[in-house]
């Protein structure tokens, strides 16, 4: 016969499923993050360059007329753009 828990079983048990799917949506929502910058990318056919000791994405002509973001890696460089178009 199977053996009803506790109410203090239950609650750690209720805790770690509702921990570990919080995990999994923060996940989904970076994944999605993700595909948003990366899709950014490729329509706006941006490839981010090295610019001193961080990346640049530059969307326009050149810094003075254009939009760009900066990170440390290409893939933030796109995300500071992406903001910063939000911005504009």
């Amino acid at each position: 016969m199977i053996e009803a828990l506790s109410e203090e079983k239950q609650y750690q048990y209720l805790s770690t499923l509702t921990h570990y799917a919080d995990i999994a949506d923060r996940r989904a929502q970076e994944n999605e993050f993700e595909v948003l910058v990366l899709r950014l990318m490729k329509e706006l056919a941006i490839v981010p360059y090295k610019d001193g000791n961080q990346w640049c994405a530059l969307y326009g002509e050149d810094l003075q007329a254009g939009i760009a973001g900066f990170g440390n890696t290409p893939f933030l460089a796109m995300a500071d753009l992406r903001d910063q178009l939000n911005k504009a």
